[in-house]
């Protein structure tokens, strides 16, 4: 009888036990995200940015008088504007821990590169005329002038003067998740070459043409495509030039239309009808699904529209089903237990600006639509 107890009462502890592996691995393999908040925006959204590990987003709107932060619950913490005469340049961006941002303000005879704490207070600022980039953790700020013409600045956190140099027009700069390189293109639109700068050698090299997809941690891997100019190759009868990912020595490492993870073990492979999810730099497929990413008609921003986790398990792209009519356009994939995600962002068209964030842990997923005269930010929690 004694032997009989003990026999159900181990049976009922791993009965248990195994009741509870189960609760856990459908908890894991559950992908259901869910809307936190949308808001409203009586206005062109002219540029977003987003705080990778904080979720805060910033973003310039109001015909560029206006700019604005929300936090990940959707409350404005900070706002300026407008001031008479005076306009938010293009670009902004937070710091990684949403503690400090940078922003560019002009007027008719003058322009600044702002320098602030996330709370509203200014901590410099240089007067330039600047597009601008951010990196991660707020020690460097690059700033180029918009036309082109003059020098282009590296500056540190105290506003000091770190590299100088005449490289044409940017037509985009990207600090690489390591604060250890800038990753920008320069030329002519359409056919800008990609540059991978070294901040503490102060040392660069030409890596590709085309527009930048993604970036690995440390500047290993960059993944370059052509975007929507094609024509402009076949009208002047050259060739294109190749698009993939590219190591930090300029050498092709896997052509086509690729974006890499962060922690570079990561790729997604695009096609006209699928998109495939590949380990790399091996190559080796892990799954396909019959997603097209979204397709502008006339600029390259959608070459951004996919968007990895650091760690590359969370994968979301901005896109369309090509197996069924679907009004899907906003899909989360978790590359670890394979299971996909999908939602519909409602009114998204064509000709509309969309930007898609995750945050590097994957827990928070953003998407912007920008209209000609009202936006949406659309803001939710993975897991």
């Amino acid at each position: 009888m004694r032997i009989r107890r003990k026999a159900i009462y181990f049976l009922s502890i791993a009965i248990g036990f195994l009741l509870v592996l189960l609760i856990i691995s459908q908890h894991s393999s559950a992908l259901e995200p869910k809307l936190l908040w949308k808001k409203e925006i009586p206005s062109r959204v002219s540029n977003i940015s987003f705080s990778k590990r904080s979720g805060d987003i910033i973003f310039i709107h109001g015909e560029k008088t206006r700019l604005s932060i929300l936090d990940k619950n959707g409350n404005y913490v900070w706002q300026w504007g407008p001031i008479p005469k005076t306009i938010v340049n293009p670009e902004v961006a937070l710091t990684e821990d949403g503690k400090y941002f940078v922003y560019s303000s002009a007027t008719e005879k003058s322009g600044y590169v702002h320098y602030y704490e996330r709370n509203g207070k200014e901590v410099w600022r240089y007067e330039f005329p600047a597009a601008l980039s951010f990196s991660p953790n707020g020690k460097y700020v690059f700033m180029s002038p918009p036309d082109g013409e003059g020098p282009s600045f590296l500056l540190d956190s105290n506003a000091k003067i770190l590299w100088k140099e005449n490289i044409g027009e940017v037509i985009e700069a990207e600090f690489t998740s390591d604060n250890s390189y800038l990753v920008y293109s320069s030329g002519e639109i359409g056919f800008p070459d990609v540059y991978l700068f070294n901040i503490n050698e102060k040392t660069q090299k030409k890596i590709g043409t085309g527009s930048i997809t993604s970036l690995s941690s440390n500047g290993t891997y960059i993944g370059i495509e052509i975007g929507n100019y094609l024509i402009r190759y076949e009208l002047e009868k050259t060739s294109p030039a190749k698009e993939g990912i590219y190591n930090k020595e300029g050498i092709l490492a896997l052509a086509g239309k690729n974006t890499i993870s962060e922690n570079g073990e990561v790729v997604i492979s695009h096609f006209l009808d699928k998109i495939e999810i590949k380990h790399f730099p091996s190559g080796v497929k892990i799954k396909e699904y019959p997603i097209q990413r979204w397709d502008y008609p006339r600029i390259p921003n959608y070459c951004r529209l996919t968007k990895f986790s650091s760690d590359g398990r969370y994968v979301a792209i901005f896109g369309k089903r090509t197996d069924r009519t679907s009004t899907s356009n906003l899909f989360l994939i978790d590359i670890q237990e394979g299971s996909l995600w999908e939602a519909a962002i409602d009114n998204a068209e064509k000709n509309d600006s969309i930007s898609l964030f995750i945050t590097k842990d994957g827990k928070f997923l953003s998407v912007g639509v920008a209209k000609k005269e009202k936006s949406a930010l659309y803001y939710y929690c993975v897991f």
